[in-house]
């Protein structure tokens, strides 16, 4: 039958416009499916990597580790995790670790003042029995990233890595728990690694000397210009003022206090029962008080008080890369413990 007899019969015979319909319907199908497969394909790194199922599972697998009880409105921690497809791995034929330092706060502590000696028996300021074991716990994530990825050797070797700590009992305690996560096994539970600090008046690193800085006062009293014109008032209260906040909470409460509850709060001692139930208002407001202290959103101090760390990070890196083009062995691993101080509080001498 040919087309003009065809047509006379009422069939259809289909035509090149039909035929690139079809082609043209089929294509837009595999485009759309590509585009939902890249929009929902999950390019997070291996779970054998991934912090939090780490430290949700280390509890029950790692004979060093122990279960700690808390609050059930606890701060929960979140850990961010790196969004790479690309695990850490020094098989890795595409990226290749050459160096990574590592920054940490101390882990979680007694409370500077007014800490009862039941629940911390270590003292005011000491690490807690939770402390200590977030810190392993942080340890034993950095040694599966690091050291079972065979980036550094699992006998510890010195030469490879630099650890520092601020001159506060606390930041050596800390570091001492993370390195001991990093490297202690039920073989080796001697091991221990060397970590350094400098006298507190020296540490320019971790413990720069701001308030003997006009400058730095400048910029402390131009943010709260009532810090110095007020004596008779708690530091905290009048920047928590500066900060622009009232809580009503505070009536009940000194904002100074705060630092109390809440690090009884958070090592399950027993607090009344308004300051379990406004505990996320507590550390919220406390926070502002802190954030102003700490200088964020202000330059000037922010520069004072971390620009030597972070033009030192910025040269460990610079430094690393020299390195490796140079073929030259190097230090791969340089890790900070340290914290922000309040005046009134003391370091090791």
């Amino acid at each position: 039958m040919d087309v003009k007899s065809a047509k006379q019969s009422g069939k259809h015979i289909p035509g090149k416009r039909f035929r690139y319909m079809i082609m043209f319907i089929l294509l837009s199908a595999f485009v759309i499916a590509i585009a939902l497969f890249l929009l929902f394909y999950d390019y997070s790194e291996p779970s054998d990597i991934n912090p939090q199922a780490h430290l949700a599972n280390s509890t029950t697998k790692d004979p060093f580790i122990s279960s700690t009880k808390t609050h059930e409105k606890s701060t929960k921690v979140h850990v961010h995790t790196s969004s790479t497809p690309y695990p850490v791995t020094q098989t890795n034929p595409i990226r290749r670790l050459i160096f990574a330092h590592t920054i940490f706060r101390h882990g979680s502590r007694a409370p500077s003042k007014n800490a009862n000696n039941t629940y911390y028996p270590r003292g005011r300021g000491q690490l807690t029995d939770r402390g200590y074991n977030h810190s392993f716990m942080l340890g034993r994530f950095l040694k599966k990233r690091y050291v079972g990825t065979g980036f550094l050797s699992d006998f510890m070797k010195p030469s490879e890595m630099e650890w520092r700590f601020r001159a506060v009992e606390r930041c050596l305690a800390t570091a001492s728990a993370v390195a001991a996560g990093m490297f202690k096994t039920e073989e080796r539970k001697w091991l221990t690694v060397p970590i350094t600090t400098n006298h507190a008046n020296q540490d320019k690193l971790l413990n720069t000397p701001v308030h003997s800085c006009d400058i730095f006062e400048s910029a402390m009293e131009k943010a709260c210009p009532n810090l110095e014109a007020d004596n008779h008032r708690d530091e905290s209260a009048i920047m928590y003022e500066c900060a622009g906040s009232n809580h009503p909470i505070f009536q009940k409460i000194s904002i100074d206090d705060s630092d109390k509850y809440i690090n009884d709060y958070k090592n399950n001692v027993p607090v009344p029962d308004f300051i379990c139930e406004n505990i996320e208002v507590i550390s919220e407001e406390y926070m502002k008080y802190r954030n102003l202290k700490n200088g964020i959103g202000k330059p000037v101090i922010i520069k004072f008080r971390f620009g030597v760390l972070i033009d030192t990070l910025l040269e460990n890196l610079k430094t690393a890369w020299t390195n490796n083009l140079a073929n030259k062995e190097s230090l791969k691993f340089k890790v900070y413990s340290t914290l922000v101080l309040k005046k009134n509080q003391t370091t090791m001498q």
